[in-house]
């Protein structure tokens, strides 16, 4: 059963008042990194700085879809969740 929550209530206040704290900080973390080291990742299989943001955007994205309701038409499986998310830091390029 899915339950509606009133987007004037506390809980999504304090939700969206943590959302854009991590947010402000991740954006101020980024300015510290050179632009020729944006696309740069310590191993094949970790991300670079450019595709960790990607990657918190598309997931935050997709969460605000899931919350609001907007995606209970087209929810997709965890599988397919990450298989879009991965695909869309794939065209997060410097």
């Amino acid at each position: 059963m899915q339950q509606i929550i009133d987007p004037t209530s506390e809980i999504v206040a304090q939700a969206k008042s943590k959302f854009e704290r991590i947010s402000g900080r991740l954006i101020h973390l980024l300015s510290f990194v050179p632009d020729d080291k944006l696309g740069w990742a310590p191993s094949p299989t970790a991300r670079s700085p450019i595709r960790i943001v990607a990657h918190s955007a598309l997931a935050s994205r997709s969460f605000a879809g899931i919350i609001t309701g907007s995606m209970n038409d087209n929810m997709p499986s965890i599988e397919e969740f990450f298989k879009s998310i991965y695909a869309g830091e794939q065209r997060f390029t410097t």
